[in-house]
């Protein structure tokens, strides 16, 4: 009568530790999944539906070898829209902005136009620079507002009439160390169609 007890009890612990060998084995398959750092734009949670807005507007962007998840409502329109890049601790920010322009321009007119404007809200130009990264033509506005004591890099490309501007921020005393972060970020940046020229 006790082997009969203790059938029962063994069958129940036995069927337990089962359960408990198949549920991890259900966790680490979903771990697998799952990005290195929680949020980042690398989880298969979050990069597939970001990159495929991306891809919509015809461009290609990830968070680099950073830890900044991405956080914005890009569902607000397929003309213009706006997302952020942030790290996990501090002040600084990464916004992504896109906008349909009424008629083509060289990238270099579309960004001396933005150069005028800024002392009129404060910023001083501290330089402005063209580049050439993957198979995209960039243009670089470096900005300080000593009033707000920020410091800001702006990275601007532009494909027929679509622009993306990138908008590096943070304090003076932590833009070195963000920018770095920023940077890592941009490179990452590439139109999926060549730009038109």
């Amino acid at each position: 009568m006790c082997l009969k007890l203790r059938m029962p009890q063994l069958v129940k612990k036995s069927l337990t530790f089962v359960t408990l060998i198949a549920l991890g084995f259900i966790l680490l398959s979903l771990q697998a999944l799952a990005a290195p750092h929680p949020g980042t734009s690398t989880s298969m949670l979050i990069a597939p539906h970001k990159a495929a807005f991306f891809a919509r507007k015809g461009f290609q962007l990830n968070s680099g070898k950073t830890e900044w998840s991405i956080t914005g409502d890009e569902n607000s329109s397929l003309s213009e829209f706006h997302l952020q890049f942030t790290p996990p601790k501090g002040t600084a920010l990464l916004e992504l902005n896109t906008e349909t322009l009424a008629q083509e321009m060289s990238l270099e007119s579309y960004a001396k136009k933005w150069v005028r404007d800024y002392p009129m809200y404060g910023f001083e130009v501290l330089g402005t620079k063209s580049f050439a990264q993957n198979h995209s033509k960039g243009f670089i506005v470096d900005l300080l507002h000593r009033k707000m004591k920020k410091q800001v890099r702006q990275v601007i490309f532009l494909s027929g009439k679509t622009s993306v501007t990138l908008t590096c921020a943070d304090q003076m005393d932590t833009f070195k160390d963000s920018l770095q972060d920023c940077n890592s970020i941009i490179k990452t940046f590439d139109w999926i169609k060549s730009p038109t020229k």
